[in-house]
């Protein structure tokens, strides 16, 4: 069965250290009294002012405890920054003022405006040196209003003689004659700009920018005038004093470790999260958590409303997958509406369909229950599955009986990635089981000594015995570290072993007799070595009698499709049934009348069979409507192959082919969801990005949408493992869609799109390829106005962790919010994981000098550097993740709480159910996916998640 790169909707992350600056650097106990003669003013109009008068009534130590932490944060800002103070006569006569309104068609008061805003403007304030020096700014600060002798005297020495030259008496005339229209539209410009400074920031929940703490300055000094903005500026500090006041995620110690890489120093201040058991970190991780559940509270009353939208899209039918056929039966995964996760279904050849397995039965306390795999006898009549707990994908085998559904008392642990094989006598099969560990063991032991045994019904797992793995044949040696199996075809005299170091490292591919693969003795021989390069795609690989069908892309990226006879089985010999061309061979798949040929071109499909006992063109399927096709099930017993067709706008279907006739029938186990996407429609598109390559983009969105730049936008990346993004349809994006948003995926470099030569462009020393496709497509959303940097969102899953920590690393100013989905941002460190060495063969070894450079230059924790501008973000972690362990979320979330300038969330979300989300049940996604999409949308300015 080919699955589809299953991929959350809106499935992350630095850190905020406070830029904000408003009272002043010394506020002291004078400056306070000041401030208390505004308690005679009308009542504040803002809903947190009851802090600011709390403050203004404080005793001294405390008022002074507040101006201390504001000297430090303005002292943080003068580091970096340099502040131009217009004054107030750049506000009042500010372009942005009505001008022509107050002053009609008089040129001379118009011409002195002019003269006044190019005396302002930023060059000429540069030009004074009176804004550029940082001692004089401190000084003026100290004064906590616009006098001060060190003010006064700059003032006199480079300015006021410019001032004082233009014709003030020709304003004076204008304004006396319109005074009234000059206070109200010097009142209604000054409220304005004061609530669209500080309103966003208000949102966010955190502490106010530089932008807004240099405004911030000049409404102080307002407040000790008696201007009409007085009650604006009032209530202008009491928004500062809430923000700056609000609770905080907590800290993370920061405990530095040195590494040397080869000559370079590198420095860990987060290396103790590591460390198995740990409680501190546990205690922070929960600390997080409670943190991030109260800033998402206050969207409390539109995630509601998102989260029961996405609630009836997913009840509205029952989801299916992994559909299968084995003897008369047909076997799928089904989650009916209302159910939390799905069971395995039968249908009858009566066409009945009930329910055989509900995984549900083995939840225990707080650990739900979910399968991970499904591997019919070859009659049907027994069925292995994968059972696991929490989301940890560490699996229970179970084996169901079809007739009667009842689970028989066989069970095995430690099959994590099991591979089920029956052999022919359907009592018997094949598994692959991780070794048991101590307490004290690493993580990387987890995949070490993993070994296949053959298990015979109603016998004692325990006493099976080991044919295939690491020192299980002295004549094999089988390496300790990676992955094998045994595969069993009905029909075939000979049975088949596969072992591979990981993820994309072709296997070796080892050949014995069946009838003696039963224990330790069994005489394997190597028949295909790594070095040969069997494609590593979903099926690269199927048997028809005594002929073994491979795919090869040695030298021929876009693969070759092969025969070898099992009898004389040498490679050098095989013979070649389709060539490369520019066509990709995606997958093959045995019948018992022809073997299916998956075909592709970037998101195109294109389904074919080759007979056995023909040469030449294979024939082509026609597909009953234009669509990726997501899954291939074929059985060398049957006819026909069972295939499933996706699009981006129009439900999926599972259809069954029929040689015989020559058409596709829908089986009619996908019920057609109701879900109305005929406004929506999907573009294709290509984004120019580095070195010349064209990268295909999808995009969704409104057919009549207006591109002016103001849509929220999700733009997902992943570019990994030869894996492809292919159209599907999600009806858990309608709830963007329908607020006029526009979804993106990217087919970056190191994904499948075009074959092996696309994946070789972004895996290993090219892996910024990735990264690049993320943010060039970036670039042309906002080119193109779909969206804009401040409506833009980027969210990455697992490996797509890399782009999206590259992406906003590298290019923060793109971005207004990111998702970092379990990913994986810290590279030089992920090789300690328990599947750390099994990712070498598409990453690179950190312990190799020229491999470390590639992982350190795309590893984003190691890029976050203090000060920077970062988007909001959102990390999110299973406790239970096999894959990415926490504290890889974690340790990027708290280097960028720490290092972040922008004053915006950067928040982590846990779930103590969870795993790597494989494993995740529906009320699990749709919280995530309501989180994730409620902190996208308030993040990028959508109206109605902005908090009140």
């Amino acid at each position: 069965m080919r699955m589809r790169f299953a991929i959350a909707m809106l499935a992350a992350a630095p850190t905020v250290v406070a830029q904000t600056l408003p009272p002043t650097n010394a506020q002291s106990v004078s400056s306070k009294k000041v401030l208390r003669t505004a308690a005679d003013l009308p009542p504040f109009t803002y809903p947190m002012t009851g802090t600011a008068q709390a403050l203004l009534e404080s005793d001294d130590a405390t008022f002074n405890a507040f101006a201390s932490r504001v000297r430090s944060d303005l002292e943080s800002v003068f580091r970096n920054y340099d502040i131009q103070d217009k004054g107030v006569l750049l506000h009042l006569l500010s372009d942005k003022l009505d001008l022509q309104t107050l002053f009609g068609d008089d040129a001379d008061a118009l011409n002195t405006c002019e003269q006044m805003r190019l005396l302002f403007d930023q060059p000429a304030m540069k030009a004074t040196g009176m804004f550029n020096d940082v001692t004089f700014l401190k000084a003026r600060m100290t004064t906590g209003q616009s006098g001060g002798e060190r003010f006064q005297a700059e003032y006199e020495k480079n300015f006021r003689s410019q001032v004082d030259s233009l014709p003030w008496a020709v304003v004076a005339e204008r304004v006396g004659k319109r005074k009234a229209d000059f206070e109200r539209l010097s009142v209604e410009y000054v409220a304005a700009k004061v609530r669209a400074d500080v309103e966003p920031f208000v949102s966010e929940h955190h502490a106010l920018d530089f932008p807004m703490a240099t405004r911030l300055i000049f409404w102080r000094g307002v407040l000790l005038t008696e201007l009409p903005q007085r009650q604006i500026v009032l209530d202008v500090l009491s928004v500062y004093i809430k923000e700056h006041d609000a609770p905080r995620p907590p800290a993370a110690p920061v405990r530095p470790v040195t590494d040397d890489y080869f000559g370079t120093k590198v420095v860990d201040d987060y290396r103790w999260m590591e460390e198995p058991g740990n409680a501190d970190l546990a205690a922070w991780m929960k600390a997080q958590n409670d943190y991030t559940r109260s800033v998402l509270s206050r969207l409390d009353a539109p995630r509601v409303r998102l989260l029961a939208r996405l609630k009836d899209l997913d009840n509205a039918v029952p989801v299916v997958a992994g559909v299968t056929r084995a003897g008369p039966y047909l076997f799928f995964r089904q989650t009916n509406p209302g159910a939390r996760t799905g069971s395995l279904m039968v249908r009858g050849p009566d066409g009945t369909t009930r329910t055989l397995l509900d995984p549900e039965k083995f939840t225990e306390k707080e650990s739900h229950a979910a399968m991970d795999y499904v591997a019919p006898s070859a009659d049907g009549a027994l069925v292995v599955v994968g059972v696991s707990l929490g989301g940890s994908e560490n699996s229970t085998i179970r084996v169901v009986e079809t007739k009667t559904g009842r689970i028989l008392p066989d069970a095995i642990t430690r099959t994590q990635y099991g591979s089920p094989s029956w052999r022919a006598d359907g009592r018997s099969f094949y598994y692959s089981r991780l070794q048991a560990l101590t307490r004290d063991a690493p993580p990387t032991a987890i995949y070490e000594n993993e070994k296949t045994f053959l298990h015979v019904i109603g016998e004692d797992p325990e006493k099976d015995r080991a044919v295939f793995g690491p020192g299980v044949s002295p004549g094999v040696p089988v390496p300790v570290a990676g992955f094998g199996a045994v595969f069993a075809t009905p029909g075939c005299p000979f049975v088949g072993a596969s072992w591979s170091a990981g993820t994309t490292n072709p296997p070796d591919i080892y050949v014995a007799p069946a009838d003696r693969a039963v224990d330790e003795r069994t005489p394997w021989k190597k028949i295909v070595a790594s070095e040969d390069e069997l494609a590593v795609v979903d099926s690269p690989a199927a048997v028809f009698g005594s002929t073994l069908y491979l795919l090869m892309q040695k030298g021929t990226p876009n693969r070759r499709l092969v025969s070898l006879d099992l009898n004389h089985p040498d490679l050098s010999r095989a013979r070649v049934l389709l060539p490369e061309s520019d066509v990709v061979l995606d997958g093959i798949y045995a019948a018992a009348d022809g073997l299916y040929v998956l075909e592709r071109v970037g998101v195109g499909f294109r389904l074919a069979r080759i007979r056995y006992e023909a040469s030449g063109e294979p024939e082509t399927i026609a597909l009953p409507y234009p669509g990726a096709v997501l899954a291939v099930d074929a059985n060398v017993q049957l006819s026909g192959a069972v295939f499933v067709l996706g699009s981006w706008t129009r439900p999926e279907s599972a259809f069954l082919y029929d040689s015989a006739t020559g058409r596709s029938a829908d089986l009619g186990i996908m019920p057609r969801h109701p879900a109305d996407f005929s406004k929506i429609e999907a573009r294709e598109v290509f984004v120019p990005s580095t070195d010349g390559a064209q990268v295909p983009a999808s995009i969704l969105c409104a057919k009549d949408i207006r591109l002016d730049g103001s849509h929220t936008a999700v733009l997902e990346g992943y570019g990994a493992y030869g894996i492809s993004i292919d159209p599907f349809f999600e009806p858990k994006f309608l709830p963007l869609l329908e607020r006029g948003g526009v979804v993106v995926f990217v087919h970056a470099r190191g994904g499948g799109e075009f074959g092996e030569k696309w994946h070789l462009a972004g895996q290993k020393a090219t892996k910024q390829h990735t990264i690049d496709d993320v943010v060039a497509t970036a670039r042309y959303l906002i080119e193109r106005k779909y969206t804009s940097p401040q409506h833009l969102a980027v969210l990455g899953t697992s490996a797509g962790g890399i782009p999206v920590g590259g992406a906003i690393t590298q290019h923060p100013e793109l971005f207004a919010a990111a998702v970092d989905n379990v990913g994986m941002t810290d590279l030089l460190r992920f090789q300690t994981t328990q599947g750390g060495a099994a990712n070498i063969p598409e990453f690179g070894d950190v312990g190799r000098p020229g491999e470390y450079e590639w992982l350190y230059r795309i590893s984003a924790y190691h890029h976050v550097s203090n000060g920077t501008r970062y988007p909001a973000v959102m990390g999110v972690t299973g406790v239970n993740d096999p894959r990415v362990p926490s504290w890889i979320v974690a340790k990027f979330i708290a280097r960028l709480q720490a290092a972040s300038g922008s004053g915006k969330p950067v928040l982590l979300r846990v779930d103590y159910d969870a795993g790597h989300g494989l494993g995740s049940n529906r009320t699990q996604r749709e919280e995530q996916i309501a989180d994730e999409a409620a902190f996208i949308l308030w993040q990028t300015g959508y109206p109605e998640f902005q908090p009140r």
